[in-house]
């Protein structure tokens, strides 16, 4: 379970990832995270809740990353790896339209 908060909203993604982690896990994390608070920063209707947006934005950071790590071990098994979680990132981007975190 992640929790991400301000400090004023909270936000628990309750997803299980991977029963095994694997080195570059957390650069693929961070690498998602920075890129969907860049994108939904630079949307001008978003910029008044600037603050809920990329709490949002990092919450579905931390779905998409342990949804494609349990894609990837369910494929993989002992032998996954971070290149394995790369190659499942679209798939666990297309469940999260689908999904509440």
């Amino acid at each position: 379970m992640d929790v991400i908060t301000n400090g004023k909203s909270l936000y628990i993604v309750r997803k299980s990832g991977s029963k095994k982690r694997s080195g570059g896990q957390g650069d693929i994390l961070c690498g998602i995270i920075s890129s969907l608070t860049t994108m939904s920063t630079k949307n001008k209707e978003i910029k008044e809740n600037k603050d809920e947006t990329l709490l949002i934005s990092i919450a579905a950071s931390c779905f998409i990353t342990k949804y494609a790590a349990l894609i990837g071990f369910e494929k993989k098994h002992i032998s996954f790896t971070a290149v394995d979680l790369i190659e499942e990132i679209t798939q666990a981007f297309k469940e999260l339209n689908y999904t509440k975190f």
